[in-house]
């Protein structure tokens, strides 16, 4: 779709309101966004992230974290992979994978160099424009790196495609997809908006206060912040949005998120204050923050405590997607932080 059919297609949908317009409108923004990192490096940079396509987490009781992040934090299942004891749970633009560990795929789904009873998060998925196979093995030998699980086709937000895993220099296994996800083709695009308008419609009038838009980061703690990020910058083309000297913390673009890297050593290494119930030495992921439409606090605390869940760190203003917003964080039932944060990001 060219420019001038775009902005006429935009000019049409005033009717459907501000809001929906200026969502419409921030896609587009980031559409170009994309489009110009893609020209920019089309000769030498073959994954281009369009966003983290999930995150999965290992869990102890499956049926019951289900329940728990369907009724606190609203999420709906989109599949149920019996034979691998794995359920897709929607989240915005994303999903949350939760794994039975002592299903199939509860030893890690792969040989990796971490302890997998020391592993909650599993892995992060980020998903790309396009999948050429052949430049991408070729860019990743260029900077040794392994593929630790080969080529094959499995499930993410927006459908199946084809996948690689390989690990960052400090055991993070990363997967990066093909993705059918955030299309460029606009009445795609419409389309989508138009059914999280219905679903959000439909949330509101059963007063449920949490509305996810997506993922807006996730937060690595690393033993090199300078290793680390140049790794990621040259491997997986992320840029840096925002460095946080004091905090000793880095803020990597990716696409429709971001991935904070911590410094072990830092402020914020040991855990961000909050007592977990398990050993902050053994948690490389830090927690993962669900972005919301909107954010009224005294809906949100009231939603929470029906729900027995105890904020562990209190309002504040934090940086994410799109910039500041109001966040708070909390624990699900097996002791992975949550925090769930105002985005202006695709909000409104």
């Amino acid at each position: 779709m060219n420019s001038k059919m775009m902005l006429a297609a935009l000019m049409y949908l005033n009717s459907l309101g501000d809001a929906f317009m200026q969502r419409t409108i921030a896609f587009t923004r980031q559409q170009q966004r994309h489009e110009t990192m893609l020209s920019a490096t089309a000769t030498s940079m073959p994954i281009d992230i369009l966003g983290i396509d999930h995150v999965v987490l290992k869990v102890d009781e499956l049926e019951k974290m289900t329940e728990w992040y369907s009724k606190v934090l609203g999420m709906s299942i989109a599949k149920h992979n019996v034979g691998a004891q794995m359920v897709h749970l929607d989240a915005g633009d994303a999903l949350i994978d939760l794994v039975d560990r002592a299903g199939p795929l509860g030893d890690g789904g792969g040989n990796e160099n971490a302890d997998p009873r020391q592993r909650r998060v599993d892995h992060i998925c980020l998903a790309m424009r396009s999948f050429d196979e052949d430049a991408i093995r070729a860019h990743l030998l260029e900077h040794s790196v392994e593929i630790t699980t080969e080529l094959g086709v499995r499930y993410g937000k927006g459908g199946a495609g084809e996948s690689i895993f390989f690990l960052d220099p400090e055991g993070n296994r990363i997967e990066i997809k093909q993705s059918k996800h955030l299309s460029t083709e606009l009445d795609t695009v419409l389309n989508k908006e138009q059914q999280r308008q219905e679903k959000m419609v439909e949330k509101e009038a059963a007063s449920f206060p949490i509305d996810i838009l997506g993922i807006d980061h996730v937060v690595l703690k690393v033993s090199e912040l300078k290793k680390m990020t140049e790794w990621y910058n040259k491997v997986l083309g992320t840029t840096v949005a925002k460095h946080n000297e004091k905090m000793q913390m880095m803020h990597l673009d990716a696409g429709s998120g971001l991935i904070d890297l911590v410094d072990r050593a830092g402020p914020l290494g040991g855990g961000s204050g909050v007592s977990l119930s398990v050993d902050p030495r053994q948690r490389k992921v830090d927690h993962i923050c669900l972005a919301l439409s909107n954010f009224d606090e005294s809906a949100i605390r009231a939603h929470l405590l029906a729900h027995d869940v105890e904020i562990t760190t209190e309002l504040g203003v934090r940086y994410g997607k799109g910039g500041d917003g109001e966040s708070i964080f909390f624990l699900d039932p097996e002791g992975n932080r949550i925090e769930i944060k105002e985005s202006k990001y695709l909000a409104h």
